[in-house]
């Protein structure tokens, strides 16, 4: 933290195998994943095969703090991420977000707590995806089946379909 500039550097190096060049431009898009080429392979991380939506996130977390972050790397030994982040919370656009939640129209006896939570269903065969998402929709009843098999027994067991479902294929 750079106490007279008021501001948090994060930098993450990852040491691995590296992103090539070509790939750069498209890292932060969801769902992107970089081909074996040569000496690069899929960048696996804790044993299972990447997702391509960790640098999202991120570049999607950064972003609506109105930050950037820089990537510089050495072919085949290492890809640093740097971004800045001013301390405090002037930085964030709170009249931004008011703005848009009051443009969402919603009548205050639209949402009472006597309403039924949404059904969600995440059907991943990777668990940690699963987890993460489960995590994120935390506030639903959310149903993790681990393949399509077990989706479609889970399936069976509701009256009506989920309100949403998420799928890994």
């Amino acid at each position: 933290m750079n106490e007279k500039k008021q501001k948090v550097v994060l930098e993450v190096s990852d040491t691995g195998i590296g992103i090539p060049e070509s790939a750069l431009p498209n890292i932060f898009q969801c769902f992107y994943q970089v081909e074996s080429q040569g000496a690069f392979s899929r960048i696996f991380l804790y044993g299972c095969e990447d997702t391509g939506i960790g640098l999202a996130l991120v570049k999607e977390l950064i972003t609506l703090h109105s930050r950037n972050i820089t990537v510089t790397f050495v072919v085949n030994q290492e890809t640093i991420f740097k971004c800045w982040f001013p301390t405090g919370c002037e930085h964030l656009l709170i009249d931004q977000i008011y703005k848009e939640l009051n443009n969402m129209n919603i009548e205050a006896d639209e949402i009472s707590e006597n309403d039924r939570k949404y059904k969600v269903l995440i059907v991943d065969d990777n668990n940690d995806m699963r987890d993460y998402l489960a995590d994120l929709l935390n506030e639903f009843d959310v149903y993790r089946p681990c393949d399509d098999q077990d989706a479609i027994r889970t399936l069976k067991m509701f009256k009506k379909l989920p309100d949403l479902i998420f799928s890994g294929k």
